[in-house]
């Protein structure tokens, strides 16, 4: 008795480690997707003259006196 799986066996390997190669790429996909359109929209409230003024100000004083 060989210790060797079927070509069967060996087959069916293939195709579920293909399976899941597929998977593990659309989920990094989707994950690195997500993680692209987060920083293209990150901050976009600091130009919001809610958050821009007060950050003007502060660079202002940090021109001024220098950092902390």
């Amino acid at each position: 008795m060989s210790d060797r799986p079927s070509e069967e066996s060996v087959q069916r390997a293939r195709e579920i480690t293909d399976r899941h190669r597929r998977r593990v790429y659309e989920l990094i996909r989707a994950f690195s997707d997500e993680l692209i359109q987060r920083g293209l929209a990150h901050d976009m409230s600091k130009y919001e003259p809610e958050e821009l003024i007060p950050l003007a100000r502060m660079q202002d004083l940090i021109d001024r006196e220098g950092q902390a």
